[in-house]
Protein backbone atom coordinates (compact mmCIF):
# COMPACT_ATOMS: atom_id res chain seq x y z
CA UNK A 1 0.00 0.00 0.00
CA UNK A 2 1.59 3.41 -1.20
CA UNK A 3 2.00 6.12 1.79
CA UNK A 4 2.54 9.62 1.22
CA UNK A 5 5.46 10.78 2.73
CA UNK A 6 4.85 13.85 5.26
CA UNK A 7 6.35 16.28 2.90
CA UNK A 8 4.34 15.23 0.10
CA UNK A 9 1.11 15.92 2.53
CA UNK A 10 2.63 19.48 3.07
CA UNK A 11 3.35 19.79 -0.58
CA UNK A 12 -0.08 19.25 -1.58
CA UNK A 13 -1.53 21.50 1.75
CA UNK A 14 0.58 24.82 -0.32
CA UNK A 15 -0.47 23.70 -3.16
CA UNK A 16 -4.24 23.69 -2.25
CA UNK A 17 -3.88 26.84 -0.47
CA UNK A 18 -2.59 28.66 -3.60
CA UNK A 19 -5.15 27.57 -5.90
CA UNK A 20 -7.84 28.61 -3.59
CA UNK A 21 -5.63 32.16 -3.39
CA UNK A 22 -5.53 32.26 -7.11
CA UNK A 23 -9.79 31.45 -7.40
CA UNK A 24 -10.36 34.34 -4.54
CA UNK A 25 -8.32 37.12 -6.25
CA UNK A 26 -9.58 35.40 -10.06
CA UNK A 27 -13.18 36.08 -8.70
CA UNK A 28 -12.22 39.51 -7.45
CA UNK A 29 -10.60 41.00 -10.39
CA UNK A 30 -13.74 39.56 -12.53
CA UNK A 31 -16.41 41.62 -10.46
CA UNK A 32 -13.85 44.70 -10.40
CA UNK A 33 -14.93 47.76 -11.82
CA UNK A 34 -13.23 48.80 -14.83
CA UNK A 35 -11.78 52.35 -14.18
CA UNK A 36 -13.27 55.08 -16.38
CA UNK A 37 -11.56 56.87 -19.16
CA UNK A 38 -8.55 59.01 -18.68
CA UNK A 39 -8.73 62.48 -20.28
CA UNK A 40 -5.58 62.84 -22.47
CA UNK A 41 -6.15 65.83 -24.59
CA UNK A 42 -9.09 68.66 -24.79
CA UNK A 43 -9.40 70.74 -28.10
CA UNK A 44 -12.29 72.66 -30.08
CA UNK A 45 -13.50 73.08 -33.53
CA UNK A 46 -14.93 76.57 -34.63
CA UNK A 47 -13.50 78.77 -32.27
CA UNK A 48 -11.00 80.58 -33.70
CA UNK A 49 -7.38 81.67 -33.54
CA UNK A 50 -4.75 82.51 -30.61
CA UNK A 51 -5.16 85.74 -31.98
CA UNK A 52 -8.71 86.32 -31.97
CA UNK A 53 -8.66 85.97 -27.67
CA UNK A 54 -10.83 82.67 -28.05
CA UNK A 55 -8.28 80.15 -29.18
CA UNK A 56 -7.88 76.26 -27.74
CA UNK A 57 -5.50 77.22 -24.47
CA UNK A 58 -8.22 80.51 -23.74
CA UNK A 59 -11.30 78.41 -24.17
CA UNK A 60 -10.14 75.87 -22.24
CA UNK A 61 -10.21 78.29 -19.49
CA UNK A 62 -13.85 78.24 -18.99
CA UNK A 63 -13.91 74.60 -18.51
CA UNK A 64 -13.99 72.11 -15.42
CA UNK A 65 -13.67 69.51 -17.13
CA UNK A 66 -9.47 69.16 -18.04
CA UNK A 67 -7.05 66.65 -19.32
CA UNK A 68 -4.30 64.92 -17.53
CA UNK A 69 -1.25 66.21 -17.16
CA UNK A 70 2.54 65.90 -18.73
CA UNK A 71 4.24 62.77 -17.72
CA UNK A 72 0.62 61.56 -16.15
CA UNK A 73 1.80 58.01 -17.36
CA UNK A 74 4.45 58.27 -14.83
CA UNK A 75 2.40 59.98 -12.13
CA UNK A 76 -1.11 58.45 -11.61
CA UNK A 77 -2.23 61.32 -9.63
CA UNK A 78 -1.80 63.68 -12.60
CA UNK A 79 -4.58 61.44 -14.78
CA UNK A 80 -7.90 63.07 -14.90
CA UNK A 81 -10.79 61.42 -15.26
CA UNK A 82 -14.02 61.54 -17.66
CA UNK A 83 -16.92 62.84 -16.33
CA UNK A 84 -19.74 63.10 -18.45
CA UNK A 85 -21.95 65.57 -16.15
CA UNK A 86 -19.12 68.15 -15.98
CA UNK A 87 -19.19 68.07 -19.61
CA UNK A 88 -22.70 68.90 -19.85
CA UNK A 89 -22.20 71.97 -17.56
CA UNK A 90 -19.26 72.88 -19.12
CA UNK A 91 -21.68 73.22 -22.55
CA UNK A 92 -22.92 75.74 -20.81
CA UNK A 93 -20.06 77.68 -19.09
CA UNK A 94 -18.54 77.93 -22.82
CA UNK A 95 -21.72 79.79 -24.17
CA UNK A 96 -21.63 82.06 -21.10
CA UNK A 97 -17.73 82.26 -21.76
CA UNK A 98 -17.95 83.78 -25.14
CA UNK A 99 -20.79 85.85 -24.64
CA UNK A 100 -18.39 87.82 -21.85
CA UNK A 101 -16.09 88.23 -24.58
CA UNK A 102 -18.40 90.06 -27.38
CA UNK A 103 -20.07 86.81 -28.61
CA UNK A 104 -23.71 87.08 -27.79
CA UNK A 105 -24.72 84.88 -30.10
CA UNK A 106 -22.35 82.26 -29.49
CA UNK A 107 -23.88 78.22 -29.50
CA UNK A 108 -21.94 75.06 -28.61
CA UNK A 109 -23.54 72.17 -30.71
CA UNK A 110 -21.63 69.10 -29.02
CA UNK A 111 -18.84 66.91 -27.81
CA UNK A 112 -16.95 64.03 -29.32
CA UNK A 113 -14.85 61.25 -27.64
CA UNK A 114 -12.46 60.19 -29.01
CA UNK A 115 -10.97 56.63 -27.82
CA UNK A 116 -6.97 56.44 -28.35
CA UNK A 117 -5.95 53.82 -26.43
CA UNK A 118 -7.38 50.87 -24.84
CA UNK A 119 -7.75 50.29 -21.52
CA UNK A 120 -5.15 48.88 -18.73
CA UNK A 121 -4.78 46.82 -16.00
CA UNK A 122 -3.72 50.22 -14.30
CA UNK A 123 -5.94 52.73 -15.81
CA UNK A 124 -9.11 53.27 -18.13
CA UNK A 125 -8.89 54.11 -21.98
CA UNK A 126 -7.30 57.14 -23.11
CA UNK A 127 -9.52 59.62 -25.08
CA UNK A 128 -9.40 62.96 -26.61
CA UNK A 129 -12.34 65.33 -26.36
CA UNK A 130 -13.31 67.43 -29.29
CA UNK A 131 -16.06 70.30 -29.14
CA UNK A 132 -17.73 71.68 -31.50
CA UNK A 133 -18.40 75.58 -31.35
CA UNK A 134 -20.09 78.53 -33.44
CA UNK A 135 -19.10 81.44 -32.24
CA UNK A 136 -21.04 84.03 -34.65
CA UNK A 137 -19.82 87.68 -34.73
CA UNK A 138 -18.65 89.57 -31.90
CA UNK A 139 -20.16 92.79 -31.11
CA UNK A 140 -18.28 95.56 -30.47
CA UNK A 141 -18.08 98.46 -28.33
CA UNK A 142 -20.14 101.77 -29.84
CA UNK A 143 -19.61 104.04 -27.52
CA UNK A 144 -17.97 104.42 -23.86
CA UNK A 145 -19.34 107.16 -21.29
CA UNK A 146 -17.76 108.91 -18.06
CA UNK A 147 -20.15 110.20 -16.03
CA UNK A 148 -20.27 111.89 -12.71
CA UNK A 149 -16.58 112.69 -13.54
CA UNK A 150 -16.94 116.72 -14.87
CA UNK A 151 -15.20 117.96 -11.68
CA UNK A 152 -12.09 116.20 -12.23
CA UNK A 153 -11.44 118.25 -15.56
CA UNK A 154 -11.19 117.61 -19.41
CA UNK A 155 -7.42 116.62 -19.31
CA UNK A 156 -8.07 113.80 -16.92
CA UNK A 157 -11.11 112.50 -18.53
CA UNK A 158 -8.97 112.12 -22.39
CA UNK A 159 -6.27 110.56 -20.10
CA UNK A 160 -8.68 107.87 -18.68
CA UNK A 161 -10.30 107.16 -22.26
CA UNK A 162 -6.70 106.66 -23.44
CA UNK A 163 -5.83 104.62 -20.40
CA UNK A 164 -8.56 102.31 -20.58
CA UNK A 165 -8.10 98.80 -21.29
CA UNK A 166 -11.58 98.94 -23.04
CA UNK A 167 -11.88 100.95 -26.75
CA UNK A 168 -14.28 102.18 -28.94
CA UNK A 169 -14.70 100.23 -31.79
CA UNK A 170 -13.00 96.90 -30.48
CA UNK A 171 -14.33 93.83 -29.25
CA UNK A 172 -16.66 94.22 -26.00
CA UNK A 173 -14.47 92.00 -23.23
CA UNK A 174 -16.19 91.43 -19.80
CA UNK A 175 -12.58 91.21 -18.50
CA UNK A 176 -11.02 94.59 -20.17
CA UNK A 177 -13.91 96.29 -18.49
CA UNK A 178 -13.37 94.96 -15.23
CA UNK A 179 -10.17 96.55 -15.62
CA UNK A 180 -10.70 99.65 -17.10
CA UNK A 181 -13.33 100.00 -14.36
CA UNK A 182 -10.79 99.35 -11.53
CA UNK A 183 -8.29 102.00 -13.17
CA UNK A 184 -10.85 105.00 -13.32
CA UNK A 185 -11.33 104.21 -9.54
CA UNK A 186 -8.02 104.62 -8.64
CA UNK A 187 -6.99 107.30 -11.03
CA UNK A 188 -10.14 109.18 -9.13
CA UNK A 189 -8.72 108.07 -5.86
CA UNK A 190 -5.09 109.67 -6.44
CA UNK A 191 -6.26 112.62 -7.18
CA UNK A 192 -8.16 113.21 -3.42
CA UNK A 193 -11.05 111.03 -4.17
CA UNK A 194 -10.73 108.69 -1.53
CA UNK A 195 -14.29 107.40 -1.11
CA UNK A 196 -14.85 107.45 -5.31
CA UNK A 197 -16.33 104.31 -6.55
CA UNK A 198 -17.35 103.67 -10.03
CA UNK A 199 -19.75 101.16 -11.35
CA UNK A 200 -20.34 99.84 -15.24
CA UNK A 201 -23.07 99.82 -17.05
CA UNK A 202 -23.58 97.90 -20.04
CA UNK A 203 -26.43 97.65 -23.12
CA UNK A 204 -25.58 95.14 -25.41
CA UNK A 205 -27.41 95.17 -28.65
CA UNK A 206 -26.60 91.93 -30.20
CA UNK A 207 -28.75 92.58 -33.61
CA UNK A 208 -26.48 95.43 -34.23
CA UNK A 209 -23.53 94.08 -33.01
CA UNK A 210 -22.79 97.09 -30.64
CA UNK A 211 -22.41 97.47 -27.03
CA UNK A 212 -22.92 100.71 -25.02
CA UNK A 213 -20.70 101.48 -22.04
CA UNK A 214 -21.45 104.03 -18.91
CA UNK A 215 -18.93 104.20 -16.56
CA UNK A 216 -20.70 105.54 -13.36
CA UNK A 217 -18.59 107.43 -10.61
CA UNK A 218 -19.93 108.73 -7.10
CA UNK A 219 -16.65 110.76 -6.22
CA UNK A 220 -17.33 112.03 -2.71
CA UNK A 221 -15.33 114.84 -1.43
CA UNK A 222 -11.94 115.61 -2.16
CA UNK A 223 -10.01 114.28 1.05
CA UNK A 224 -6.63 114.90 2.99
CA UNK A 225 -4.44 113.36 4.85
CA UNK A 226 -4.78 113.49 8.46
CA UNK A 227 -2.78 112.03 11.53
CA UNK A 228 -0.30 109.38 11.14
CA UNK A 229 0.01 106.55 14.10
CA UNK A 230 2.10 103.62 14.41
CA UNK A 231 1.08 100.65 15.89
CA UNK A 232 2.13 97.22 15.97
CA UNK A 233 5.34 94.98 17.96
CA UNK A 234 8.43 96.88 17.40
CA UNK A 235 11.36 98.72 19.45
CA UNK A 236 12.05 100.96 16.91
CA UNK A 237 11.05 105.02 17.92
CA UNK A 238 7.99 105.96 16.52
CA UNK A 239 10.02 109.35 15.59
CA UNK A 240 12.14 107.28 12.80
CA UNK A 241 9.69 105.39 11.33
CA UNK A 242 7.63 109.01 11.16
CA UNK A 243 11.16 110.46 9.11
CA UNK A 244 11.20 107.47 6.48
CA UNK A 245 6.89 108.26 5.29
CA UNK A 246 5.67 109.93 1.91
CA UNK A 247 2.57 111.01 4.22
CA UNK A 248 1.75 114.68 5.13
CA UNK A 249 -0.84 115.47 7.56
CA UNK A 250 -2.98 118.10 5.31
CA UNK A 251 -1.64 116.81 1.85
CA UNK A 252 -3.68 115.94 -0.48
CA UNK A 253 -5.36 112.22 -0.23
CA UNK A 254 -3.03 109.89 -2.75
CA UNK A 255 -2.96 106.20 -2.98
CA UNK A 256 0.30 106.18 -4.72
CA UNK A 257 1.58 107.61 -1.39
CA UNK A 258 0.51 105.25 1.02
CA UNK A 259 2.42 101.81 -1.69
CA UNK A 260 5.29 104.48 -1.16
CA UNK A 261 5.44 105.14 2.33
CA UNK A 262 4.80 100.54 2.57
CA UNK A 263 7.83 100.29 -0.08
CA UNK A 264 10.09 102.86 1.76
CA UNK A 265 9.69 100.88 5.69
CA UNK A 266 10.07 97.56 3.67
CA UNK A 267 13.14 98.50 2.58
CA UNK A 268 14.55 99.35 5.52
CA UNK A 269 14.85 95.82 6.46
CA UNK A 270 13.51 95.70 9.89
CA UNK A 271 9.90 95.05 9.33
CA UNK A 272 8.46 91.63 8.63
CA UNK A 273 5.05 93.07 8.12
CA UNK A 274 4.01 96.58 6.56
CA UNK A 275 0.39 97.42 6.48
CA UNK A 276 -1.15 100.77 5.93
CA UNK A 277 -4.46 101.46 6.59
CA UNK A 278 -6.42 104.33 5.71
CA UNK A 279 -9.48 105.42 8.08
CA UNK A 280 -12.25 105.73 6.37
CA UNK A 281 -15.62 106.12 8.18
CA UNK A 282 -19.07 108.49 7.84
CA UNK A 283 -19.35 111.52 10.57
CA UNK A 284 -22.32 111.63 12.87
CA UNK A 285 -24.17 113.41 9.87
CA UNK A 286 -23.80 109.82 8.01
CA UNK A 287 -21.48 111.97 5.34
CA UNK A 288 -18.06 110.73 4.68
CA UNK A 289 -15.13 112.51 6.55
CA UNK A 290 -13.03 114.29 3.87
CA UNK A 291 -9.61 114.13 6.67
CA UNK A 292 -8.40 110.72 6.64
CA UNK A 293 -6.23 109.59 9.50
CA UNK A 294 -3.53 106.73 8.26
CA UNK A 295 -2.62 104.03 11.07
CA UNK A 296 0.56 102.01 10.01
CA UNK A 297 0.83 98.47 11.03
CA UNK A 298 4.21 97.05 11.74
CA UNK A 299 6.28 93.72 13.10
CA UNK A 300 9.61 93.76 13.86
CA UNK A 301 11.69 91.23 12.38
CA UNK A 302 15.25 89.57 13.70
CA UNK A 303 18.14 92.48 13.32
CA UNK A 304 20.75 89.76 12.95
CA UNK A 305 19.65 87.06 10.53
CA UNK A 306 21.81 84.09 8.98
CA UNK A 307 20.61 82.53 5.80
CA UNK A 308 22.25 79.40 4.61
CA UNK A 309 21.67 77.29 1.34
CA UNK A 310 22.82 74.68 -0.77
CA UNK A 311 22.83 72.77 -4.14
CA UNK A 312 23.68 69.76 -6.20
CA UNK A 313 23.93 69.84 -10.23
CA UNK A 314 25.32 66.90 -12.65
CA UNK A 315 26.55 67.84 -16.52
CA UNK A 316 27.78 64.87 -18.46
CA UNK A 317 31.17 63.63 -16.02
CA UNK A 318 31.20 66.66 -13.90
CA UNK A 319 29.18 66.84 -10.41
CA UNK A 320 29.53 69.86 -8.53
CA UNK A 321 27.83 70.53 -4.98
CA UNK A 322 27.73 74.23 -3.95
CA UNK A 323 26.93 76.24 -0.72
CA UNK A 324 26.13 79.19 0.43
CA UNK A 325 26.06 81.45 3.53
CA UNK A 326 24.56 85.08 4.48
CA UNK A 327 24.83 86.78 7.31
CA UNK A 328 23.31 90.24 7.68
CA UNK A 329 23.13 92.43 10.66
CA UNK A 330 20.16 95.49 10.11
Amino acid sequence: MYRRSPLSACLLRIQAVLLGMLLLLGGGCAHREMPGPIVSRVSFRGNGGALDGIGDYATRTAMVQQASGSFSWLAPSRRVSLSQDTLVLDAWRLETWFAHRGYFDARFRAWDVITLGPARRWRGPLVRIVGYVEPGEPSLVRSIELSGMDIVGRPLLRLLRAQAPLQEGERFDLDLLKESTGLVQARLREQGYAYATVSPQVTALPEERAVDVVLSAKLGPPCTFGAVTVDGDTTIPTDLILAEIEIETGRPYQLSRLAKTQQRLFSLGVFSVVNIVPDLKMGPDGQPVDVIPVQIQVSQSHFRQIRLGGGFSFENARQEISTSATFTHV
